[in-house]
């Protein structure tokens, strides 16, 4: 007979019963984690937490979004860390939306075949994503050329609507950029999800009759918008003719805007109406200027009483700022002139606070003969800059002789001594009417119309240059051509004026909570590559070594432990 020794059999039977205990714990804890949901964020920044709104929208969804991501096959370093990051939004997203997220990457160069690569290379460009040309380097020096879509197309029942998400400053590195670009992923998403949800298309107006830009001088921030929103142009009728909109482009008026017309846009602005008002602050005969010289004259579309009783005071000055853009001048003899770029004080290149959540991240902006505006103190207004000049800057009263003359000129920066002037501004809050006191019947108002003295809670944009809105238009035998809002066809380059407006038509129609997810910051933790190629045979040993030693160690400090418990047992 085989005596089982009293100890021995007691600690078989603690065995079991902690062995009992723990599948009971572990079968327990499942139950409970299918029925409980929780997660626990420990990045410093909330990497991996999603905003209540975001949260919000994707939870209601009551039927399938597909995303198509186009970052997939052999991409560049950043574009790779563009994906890792896509894959986890998109992951963060699946858990608030379920099955009625699903995304997919999409290798756009997939096709071996050319001529089918380079169509639909060409159907994506016409469903709205911007391509990027990429020239990165192998690890023998070869220079390597690539055509990149950072975008996804999202599609939602029978609609769908492209999602561009890099961004591209020029003033930030290629890593800055990435990293930027990450930072908007939530969004850009968002903003996308939102208008594919919205049921009923909100319409802008843009107002003509005043000499505004025409359908081709707004012609791409026109197109941009037609993505979005619904498009028409038109002329004041009478009160009540823009109440159907949600905002209104007043985009470079000329001539003066009669009192009827401005009555129209009060009462709107007091029903709550948006406006964004791009304003030039001179007249400037651009002919005559090529020739040598122009007199810059004030551009009085008698606004400024109706915008002095809304809280902002157009200045009659033009600015100049060492921080500009340049335009060509003739070099030499007629015959063999060639044209030199010089820099233009007139032609600002604006600054975006880069703290506000509408201008976070976008390139300088494009102006053109800009103004300053002054805000008023007004308990009731609260104002926010969104364009402001450079820290060298100043100021030329109106009207005012402007000479080519000045390119050739020294320039002494002492007399640029002043910083950060107003150019634009968002005004939200409650407004009086600039018709107060007033008889209004003269303005075709109708007698049972209901004037309001003062407005429901409401915002409005207020930009002193009407260039910003503008882009160039050449005249071709096929019709005039639109060059991109923010381009420079003397640098080729692209400003931000189009995301900068972009930004501000949503913020204004409703898109606050959204617009606030722009103000996502991450930490920017970029390897040092210089160290890490001369130290790279040092980590590579380290990280192939240190876990074979670990486990080593491990093992014998389990074989160690176990033949000392054991050798006590059987001592015992």
């Amino acid at each position: 007979m085989v005596m089982t020794h009293p100890k021995i059999e007691k600690q078989l039977i603690r065995s079991i019963l902690q062995f009992l205990l723990a599948c009971i714990a572990l079968i327990m804890l499942n139950y409970f984690s299918s029925s409980f949901f929780f997660r626990i964020d420990l990045t410093s920044e909330k990497k991996f937490t999603l905003k209540p709104v975001t949260k919000e929208m994707l939870s209601s969804l009551n039927d399938i979004v597909y995303i198509e991501i186009y970052l997939d096959g052999d991409l560049p370093a950043g574009f790779t860390r563009m994906q890792r990051a896509l894959t986890e939004m998109m992951n963060e997203f699946r858990v608030f939306a379920g099955k009625n997220l699903q995304f997919s990457f999409v290798n756009p160069s997939a096709d071996t075949d050319e001529q089918r690569r380079r169509k639909y290379y060409a159907d994506l460009v016409d469903r709205g994503l911007n391509p990027v040309n990429t020239h990165d380097k192998d690890d023998e020096g070869t220079v390597i050329q690539k055509l990149i879509f950072p975008g996804a197309i999202m599609r939602y029942k029978e609609y769908e609507m492209p999602v561009n998400l890099l961004r591209n400053n020029k003033n930030l590195t290629p890593d800055e950029n990435i990293h930027s670009s990450i930072e908007t992923f939530e969004y850009e998403f968002m903003l996308g999800l939102r208008n594919l949800l919205t049921e009923q298309v909100q319409s802008i107006a843009f107002l003509e009759g005043h000499g505004e830009l025409d359908e081709f001088e707004a012609g791409d921030i026109s197109r941009e918008l037609s993505r979005f929103f619904r498009i028409d142009r038109g002329t004041i009728t009478g009160p009540g003719c823009l109440d159907p909109y949600k905002a209104i482009i007043i985009a470079a008026p000329r001539k003066p805007f009669p009192e009827k017309d401005k009555f129209v846009i009060d009462q709107y602005i007091m029903q709550g109406g948006k406006v964004l008002w791009f304003l030039d602050p001179a007249l400037i005969n651009a002919d005559s200027l090529a020739a040598g010289y122009s007199i810059a004259l004030v551009n009085d579309i008698n606004l400024g009483d109706q915008l002095f009783r809304y809280g902002v005071r157009i200045n009659t000055e033009l600015l100049k700022d060492l921080s500009c853009n340049v335009i060509p001048i003739a070099a030499g003899e007629q015959n063999s002139s060639r044209f030199t770029p010089v820099p233009w004080f007139y032609y600002p290149l604006l600054l975006p606070p880069s703290g506000h959540a509408l201008t976070k991240g976008i390139d300088l902006v494009k102006s053109e003969f800009t103004g300053t505006l002054d805000t008023l103190k007004n308990a009731e207004i609260r104002k926010q800059v969104i364009l402001h000049s450079s820290a060298y800057s100043s100021t030329v009263r109106l009207p005012a002789l402007i000479s080519l003359a000045e390119v050739g000129q020294k320039t002494d920066p002492a007399t640029f001594n002043k910083q950060n002037l107003i150019v634009a501004v968002i005004l939200e809050g409650t407004f009086r009417s600039a018709f107060v006191n007033r008889m209004i019947g003269e303005f075709g108002a109708d007698p049972e119309f209901r004037f309001r003295e003062a407005s429901k809670p409401t915002t409005m944009f207020i930009c002193a240059d009407g260039d910003i809105i503008s882009n160039h238009v050449k005249n071709s035998a096929q019709g005039p051509m639109i060059s991109p809002l923010g381009y420079d066809r003397y640098t080729n380059q692209t400003f931000g004026n189009r995301e900068l407006i972009m930004n501000v038509v949503h913020y204004l129609t409703g898109n606050a909570e959204i617009s606030a997810l722009r103000s996502r910051t991450l930490r920017l933790r970029l390897i040092d590559k210089t160290r890490a190629a001369e130290q790279a045979i040092y980590w590579k040993g380290v990280n192939t070594l240190l876990p074979l030693a670990l486990v080593i160690i491990s093992g014998l400090l389990f074989s160690f432990f176990r033949r000392k418990k054991y050798a006590y047992n059987n001592a015992g």
